[in-house]
């Protein structure tokens, strides 16, 4: 739309055609423009942390990337995808098209939710599997709010038999599900978990027909869940897509009571051959899942586990060579696996790489998530899992920015001083002899104080990534993660995939570390490599330039101009101290130093999100709630220390709690005649949101923050964080 006019009262026919003739008139050639939908990528360019050479949606909402299939010399990929907003809801399936796995094209929505179909209320994730010559179909979470059980398979096929289109871009939704979970459906030591029972996974051998459904085990008591034994992907077999499909129980499970951490239900369930390092048959598969809890848990859209072991055809059980479920990916953000077996023999995973920003963050960007990196699955020479990202991604690479051979960790460190970016492809091989870590840092400012330390420690054998000091932003997580990899040969082997906010590491073709980085400062491209004791040799380190996954050329990522620093801070801003120092209860009960806390979560629901700053390392913030304190009934005001706003007047604070702008909220106020400049109030949700005011037209003047709180009953609380006021020094 390029333009809108709202104007009051309505205009008589001769008035509207007339104005509109005019309109038409002041067109170039007189020529209306054509109506075009397309999404424009180009509406991002300058997004400093928007991913460039990893797919992704054109704008918007996305989870996982599910139902790769490969048809007719092109590789298909689906997501899950909301096309009204960066926000979750309204699930469709997002289509995409590549003849490499690594550029791709965006193409039409494949599946939306409708009436007449299987998912009235959303088309949840799925896969596909090419069905001979009427090409692939496509097997999805049908959501249909009216039913007791909500969640089953649904069946979509292509247009491909009429229109003969490799792209695939019509898909039918047939009306009936092809599966689902009755009541009391046998499965171990109790029944299928009907109300969760998605992600079917699907492929075909030997004229078999394999379907494998997300669901966990537990006991019933007619009415409601008595007992949960743990997850499982229950597996049906079929001689043609449509059915009948036969129930053959579950494949594999987990017991919470032992292994608790595959939890209690399991999305996403993957089982794929796991070929040799020369692609030689091994008999061995991988079983990826993701895990799921009914409330929340702080490991929840984090992890992704597996087992390795043998597909017992005809006892439709998976047998794992270890009881034990392993970790993925060692960076809390690779998710939602979905995989396929490429036409060279290879098996390819895709994943959704978790962003972990805050919706507020979505909405202000306009897009959420991305996919990660395509890897190659492999079944190394020890029995262990080989990681390494597809071969194609090198295609992507650009300019050479540095081929360094035989080398001191001291020259290399020396010769990566003006190589710079935040595309990078980086590939490095150091013998330690005898360092005790080695470490490179990535997106690092002129003066330290962004960085990201990638390091592998020679002793405990551990690579980890360090995002301490990864981003300025205090509203940003941090952290630090990792896991156990062992040398190669004597050798650290590593690979990272630095795409903006995305970072991709891989060591020793063993395992993979996924994360996310969110800069502040238009400097922190640097890298350096350093390492502590010995004589560590670097064997080759080379870093290229990487290109995007889109037609046309990447623009730079574009920064905000840097804040004041010759100012002040409001004393205790962000609570640091542990209690109200700083702070003065002006009336009321419901703000004390037992307010304040560490507390990451309500208990009730998920994480509050406080800030993360190197001067409160903790996390305190102030919880208006307090349940040992009066909890919603409890009211009060409390106020900062007053002083003189300066720098650029602009003040910012995190916020959250009940949505009462009259009886709740955090507001700026002239200290002089108690003038309200500004205020902000929750939105009926514990986490926070960054709430910013321009009162560059009070600079000079002394302002104070007060936190009111007036209400009682539900909601009637406020919270508080991270209070940023420039200060003008004496």
């Amino acid at each position: 739309m390029d333009s809108l006019a709202i104007r009051p009262g309505a205009l008589d026919d001769a008035t509207a055609q007339r104005e509109h003739a005019a309109r038409i008139a002041a067109l170039p050639g007189r020529r209306v423009p054509r109506p075009d939908l397309t999404p424009d990528r180009a509406r991002f360019d300058g997004d400093r942390h928007r991913p460039q050479f990893h797919m992704l949606p054109p704008w918007h909402w996305m989870n996982e990337p599910h139902a790769p299939v490969y048809f007719k010399g092109k590789y298909h990929i689906f997501y899950q995808h909301d096309p009204l907003g960066p926000f979750w809801g309204q699930i469709h399936w997002g289509h995409a098209v590549s003849t490499d796995m690594v550029h791709w094209r965006d193409l039409p929505i494949a599946l939306a939710p409708a009436a007449d179909s299987a998912g009235p209320d959303g088309c949840w994730s799925g896969s596909a599997y090419v069905d001979g010559d009427r090409g692939p179909v496509l097997f999805f979470t049908g959501g249909d709010d009216r039913l007791r059980y909500r969640q089953r398979t649904g069946l979509a096929v292509s247009t491909y038999q009429a229109d003969l289109d490799t792209d695939l871009p019509t898909w039918t939704m047939r009306p009936e599900p092809v599966t689902e979970a009755p009541a009391e459906l046998p499965a171990g030591p109790g029944t299928a978990w009907a109300e969760n029972f998605r992600d079917p996974f699907v492929w075909e051998e030997d004229g078999t027909w394999y379907q494998l459904v997300g669901s966990g085990i537990v006991d019933y008591d007619g009415t409601q869940v008595t007992h949960k034994h743990g997850g499982t992907a229950l597996l049906h077999t079929a001689r043609r897509p449509e059915g009948p499909w036969t129930y053959r129980g579950p494949l594999h499970q987990n017991d919470l009571a032992t292994q608790p951490e595959p939890g209690e239900v399991w999305e996403l369930p993957v089982l794929l051959p796991l070929p040799g390092p020369r692609g030689r048959r091994t008999g061995k598969h991988i079983l990826l899942i993701c895990p799921w809890w009914e409330g929340f848990n702080p490991n929840a859209v984090k992890h992704t586990y597996y087992w390795i072991g043998t597909f017992d055809k005809r006892r439709h059980r998976f047998v794992p060579d270890h009881e034990k479920p392993r970790e993925f990916d060692f960076g809390e953000h690779f998710t939602g696996p979905s995989g396929f077996v490429t036409p060279d023999g290879r098996s390819v995973v895709f994943s959704i790489t978790q962003d972990r920003r805050t919706e507020q963050q979505h909405a202000q960007s306009g897009w959420a998530h991305n996919a990660g990196m395509p890897v190659s699955l492999s079944l190394r020479e020890d029995n262990t899992l080989g990681v390494e990202p597809i071969a194609e991604t090198a295609t992507l690479r650009g300019k050479k920015l540095a081929h360094i051979r035989h080398a001191s960790v001291e020259e290399a460190d020396r010769r990566l001083a003006d190589v710079s970016g935040d595309l990078l492809d980086i590939s490095a091989v150091v013998e330690p002899r005898g360092a005790r870590t080695i470490t490179l840092a990535v997106r690092s400012s002129a003066d330290g104080t962004e960085e990201t330390l990638l390091s592998y420690d020679t002793a405990t054998h551990r690579f980890e990534i360090d995002r301490s000091r990864s981003s300025l932003d205090p509203d940003v997580r941090k952290g630090i993660h990792g896991g156990s990899a062992e040398l190669d040969g004597g050798q650290l082997r590593l690979r990272v995939l630095l795409d903006r906010s995305m970072i991709e590491a891989y060591i020793n073709g063993s395992n993979s570390l996924t994360s996310r980085l969110y800069p502040t400062r238009q400097d922190a491209t640097a890298l350096r490599l350093t390492s502590a004791g010995g004589s560590p040799h670097v064997v080759s380190l080379d870093v290229w330039r990487m290109n995007g996954a889109y037609d046309g050329t990447v623009a730079p990522g574009a920064y905000d101009p840097p804040r004041p620093t010759d100012v002040d801070a409001l004393p205790n801003h962000d609570f640091a101290t542990g209690d109200l120092t700083g702070w003065t209860v002006v009336s009321g009960t419901t703000f004390s130093d037992a307010n304040v806390t560490t507390r990451p979560d309500w208990g009730w629901g998920g994480p509050f999100y406080q800030a993360e700053t190197d001067d409160d390392p903790a996390g305190h913030h102030l919880w208006g709630f307090n349940p040992d304190a009066g909890g919603d009934d409890a009211t009060g005001v409390l106020r900062s220390a007053a002083v003189v706003l300066g720098g650029d007047g602009v003040v910012d604070l995190l916020v959250s709690g009940g949505d009462n702008p009259d009886q709740l909220y955090a507001a700026v106020v002239r200290a002089d005649d108690g003038k309200v400049l500004a205020k902000a109030t929750g939105r009926g949700t514990e986490q926070y949101r960054r709430v910013v005011f321009d009162l560059a037209a009070y600079l000079g003047d002394r302002i104070y923050i007060e936190i009111v709180d007036r209400a009682s009953g539900g909601w009637g609380h406020i919270n508080v964080d991270d209070v940023n006021v420039p200060v003008k020094r004496p």
